[in-house]
């Protein structure tokens, strides 16, 4: 990967951040960015928004121009919603400050590169299938195969959504590209996604949220009821509680009271990955002032900035390290603070607004938080409880029934072969076989 920005301390933090992980190489300007990417097999491009000559916006631009697969996440050093919009229009992966967790950069870019695999290997799968007719995909002597084969023809011919089922290994995929081939739409791109390929942190961040807007945006699809269903996704990925109950009485099912009393056994709540904060309508009270006090006219990044104590060059223009609510939760690390914001939020107590440079607002039930710490008995506020190395990773309940009488040892033999037939053909290891 390569790591670009024209100040020597971020430039080196930043490599060392993710040297860790990753071949990291190092550029101080745009220009010897591009030098190093013409002689040089780049996966991902972490560029600075602010570099000397050829800005970052203008060399993302040029990137994607001239490298299609590069994956590109740019930096900042404060929140620019202007600069996030335009850089995901253009092509971006991500967006985010210097100042971000270090595990977020090393998340984001295993997954920009994973992402980057998987773009590849489409097009080699392209590259094979072009010029092969409908029937060259599926072939066989038997009847029953035979039958399968007369009812895609038929069914191709509908205008229908078409529902395939089958066990695992059977060719289910094949079939809906046997059925696209023959369907009206065969000069449309046929698009399979492998489900086990895709991040479970499908949408990662707030930030991701400002990407499926902007996306929204662009193909007019941007309504109100669209709006409502990216606040819902928000308020439920922020939520303290049982995702599995959050879910299931959203789509009107019963969650029945033996279940809540023992929990899912698969999400963070009921896993135990999250922990209640101390004094929870105090913190509450605090985030709240500090909206206030900043005239809700920013983000959550820069609340989030002004309760640690981080005097970013936002924060110092506009004389806000001088606040009162400046470092008053100098002890969180701004994921943490971004996490509670986020909490108050689905709770009713902020609100972010609906324009194309979204701030943080009190609503009625958090101004009257703020007059009266008792308006909201039983608030409850969590974090992520943190890691202890030596503690043993707690399996979900799904994972522990899936390795019943299952021969441990067998299965990692497997593996083994696996990984030695995906290298030899270069692909993924799922696309030989699956778990």
């Amino acid at each position: 990967m390569l790591v670009i920005d024209a100040h020597d301390e971020a430039r080196e933090r930043l490599s060392q951040t993710l040297r860790r992980d990753f071949r990291v190489i190092r550029a101080s300007s745009a220009e010897a960015g591009l030098a190093v990417m013409n002689r040089e097999a780049v996966d991902v491009l972490v560029t600075d928004r602010q570099l000397p000559a050829l800005g970052g916006l203008d060399l993302l631009q040029v990137v994607r121009e001239n490298f299609p697969l590069v994956e590109v996440i740019m930096t900042s050093d404060g929140p620019d919603v202007g600069a996030a919009v335009s850089a995901i229009k253009l092509g971006a992966y991500h967006f985010l400050t210097k100042d971000a967790d270090p595990d977020v950069f090393r998340a984001l870019v295993r997954h920009a590169g994973e992402r980057q695999d998987l773009n590849r290997h489409v097009l080699t799968l392209q590259d094979a299938a072009d010029g092969a007719t409908a029937r060259d995909f599926i072939t066989g002597p038997s009847t029953a195969l035979k039958d399968v084969l007369a009812t895609v023809h038929k069914v191709a011919k509908l205008s229908a959504t078409v529902l395939i089922l089958g066990e695992s290994g059977t060719g289910k995929e094949m079939v809906a590209r046997l059925l696209h081939r023959e369907s009206v739409n065969a000069d449309a791109p046929f698009v399979a996604v492998n489900l086990a390929a895709i991040p479970r942190e499908l949408i990662y961040s707030t930030a991701d949220f400002m990407k499926w807007r902007v996306m929204l945006e662009s193909s007019g699809e941007l309504n109100d009821a669209n709006i409502a269903l990216l606040r819902q996704m928000e308020r439920y990925g922020a939520s303290v509680g049982c995702r599995h109950q959050h879910l299931a009485e959203y789509f009107g099912d019963r969650y029945l009271t033996v279940a809540k009393a023992a929990g899912c056994g698969a999400c963070d709540y009921c896993l135990g990955e999250l922990e209640t904060a101390a004094a929870p309508t105090v913190l509450a009270r605090q985030i709240l002032s500090c909206v206030a006090r900043v005239g809700q006219r920013f983000g959550a990044m820069h609340v989030a900035n002004v309760l640690r104590g981080h005097a970013s060059d936002q924060v110092v223009a506009r004389g806000h390290q001088a606040l009162s609510t400046f470092g008053l939760l100098s002890n969180a690390s701004a994921p943490e603070v971004r996490g509670y914001i986020q909490q108050l939020t689905s709770l009713g107590l902020l609100r972010m607004t609906d324009d194309a440079y979204s701030v943080l607002v009190l609503t009625p039930k958090g101004l009257g938080l703020l007059k009266d710490e008792g308006s909201c008995p039983g608030l409850t506020l969590a974090r992520q409880r943190p890691v202890r190395k030596d503690a043993p990773r707690t399996r979900s309940r799904v994972e522990a029934e899936s390795w019943a009488d299952v021969d441990r040892e067998l299965f990692e033999r497997l593996r083994s072969v696996r990984l030695a037939t995906a290298r030899e053909r270069g692909v993924p290891p799922y696309v030989i076989l699956h778990d």
